[in-house]
């Protein structure tokens, strides 16, 4: 007497990959939990009001378009932005706004951008340059540089809010 094994479901082996996938990618965000944002982002308010505080001191507007789901965006704030140089630039040089797609979705409608974490240079009204993606603290210090320097002239100049 033969004996035939059981056939499998190739819906299981497809169901644990896509398990072990979502675990992968979900945990370290509910161990790490949020990452708290350097103090030059403390006074951070709405994107009206960082506009409005533009054109009153005549620096542009940095704003941070951000996400709690976004592993780059999590990074960015994790490795990036607590960088001294990275905080003394922003302090120095812009009125930074952070806006998180969760708590302001308004905000984060007016901008033009594609990918998570956004970077958007706002002079007078306008975005006269951006990033998207994580930039590690040198290189995201020398784009900040750029972009304060040249925000006028910039390539990536578009419509804004």
């Amino acid at each position: 007497m033969s004996v035939t094994p059981a056939k499998q479901s190739p819906a299981l082996p497809l169901l644990l990959v896509f398990l072990l996938l979502a675990m992968i990618l979900l945990v370290p965000r509910f161990v790490q939990g949020s990452v708290p944002l350097p103090p030059v982002f403390a006074d951070s308010s709405t994107l009206d009001d960082a506009i409005e505080q533009g054109k009153q001191t005549g620096k542009p507007v940095l704003a941070l378009v951000t996400s709690d789901a976004c592993l780059a965006c999590t990074r960015l704030e994790r490795d990036t932005l607590p960088d001294g140089r990275v905080t003394s630039l922003i302090a120095d040089r812009f009125i930074p706004v952070v806006i998180n797609e969760r708590e302001a979705p308004d905000d984060a409608r007016r901008l033009p951008y594609m990918y998570l974490p956004a970077t958007l240079v706002i002079r007078d009204g306008v975005v006269v340059a951006r990033h998207e993606g994580y930039l590690p603290a040198e290189a995201y210090t020398a784009w900040l540089e750029h972009a304060a320097d040249d925000a006028p002239e910039s390539r990536n100049a578009s419509a804004a809010p």
